[in-house]
């Protein structure tokens, strides 16, 4: 039920290499096992890259506890270290959403770890539901100015997409995608691991710390999000901190003072003023050139103040 793919790990040897590492091996029975020597993965490109990568997926139950019924693939991508002789524990790389697929992203994430590379292996895998790893998507139309300007949030968008799913959303959870994550860690053969998480891939390092402690020898948290941290609860308040910030950045720089002056009352008038009544105006969407009628509300405009700011 493990990883489909014809090659191991390491880029494939000749047949030459092959008979001499059997001759070694019948010499060395006791010889450890390279880490990920033991999983089946191929060459493949990711995204734009070299095909310098080694593609693969796990088979996981969707229901882990019961360990019956539907099985998902998962997509991994390994970036083998340049060394012939690399550390054993690679880097597990978990990133941000929840929603982001992390083999989605090695093109560039890769140029921040090619320095880790040099000396063990990067590995990325999509999370269940994300990426390749039975996708849970649900689309709205961002991309549209009139659809932009709805201040109120598509509810009923979000329950259609979660009747449509072939999947159980029960069982797509932080804990569970960690327990898949160790599952990967055992397959490919390796022992111990380092996890680099960012923004909610540090909740879930911090989980997988948790729940499979003895498999990671060190751990990277970039832009914490802890457990306890109850998002999005505090993005009003901390939105709202960040304006505030800015504006007193602008009032203490002489510069800016001086091209933006009384920066603050002026954006109170700006708010008095959305409050009292919305304005229509026509803009020019950025993507197609064509002009939108469009409602300035305050919510839209400090949502995208705050987005802006985030």
């Amino acid at each position: 039920m493990m990883i489909d793919s014809p090659q191991p790990v390491r880029k494939r040897p000749t047949i030459r290499v092959l008979f001499l590492a059997a001759l070694m091996a019948a010499a060395c029975a006791d010889a450890p096992v390279e880490p990920g020597a033991r999983s089946l993965l191929e060459e493949c490109t990711p995204q734009d890259d070299p095909a310098d990568a080694l593609c693969g997926t796990v088979k996981v139950f969707e229901d882990r506890e019961s360990a019956q019924g539907r099985m998902i693939d998962l997509k991994v991508v390994v970036f083998p270290a340049f060394r012939r002789d690399p550390q054993p524990d690679p880097l597990f790389v978990l990133v941000g959403g929840p929603g982001q697929g992390a083999a989605q992203v090695t093109e560039r994430l890769m140029t921040v770890f090619k320095g880790v590379q040099e000396t063990r292996d990067v590995v990325f895998v999509d999370q269940r539901g994300t990426g390749d790893s039975n996708l849970l998507e649900c689309e709205f139309d961002e991309e549209d100015l009139v659809a932009l300007s709805q201040v109120k949030f598509p509810v009923d968008r979000l329950k259609e997409c979660l009747a449509g799913y072939d999947a159980d959303p029960r069982f797509y959870t932080t804990p569970i995608a960690m327990d898949d994550l160790d599952q990967v860690r055992a397959e490919l053969g390796y022992d111990q691991i380092n996890l680099w998480g960012g923004s909610y891939g540090t909740r879930a390092a911090l989980v997988y710390l948790r729940r499979h402690g003895d498999s990671v020898r060190g751990i990277v948290l970039d832009g914490v999000a802890p457990p306890g941290m109850r998002l999005p609860l505090t993005f009003p308040s901390d939105g709202q901190r960040a304006f505030d910030l800015m504006l007193k950045g602008c009032e203490d720089d002489a510069a800016c003072n001086e091209r933006f002056p009384e920066i603050r009352p002026r954006f109170d008038r700006f708010w008095d003023r959305l409050n009292e009544k919305p304005r229509d105006v026509v803009l020019e969407d950025p993507r197609t050139g064509e002009a939108e009628d469009v409602t300035l509300r305050r919510e839209l405009v400090g949502g995208l103040l705050m987005g802006a700011l985030y």
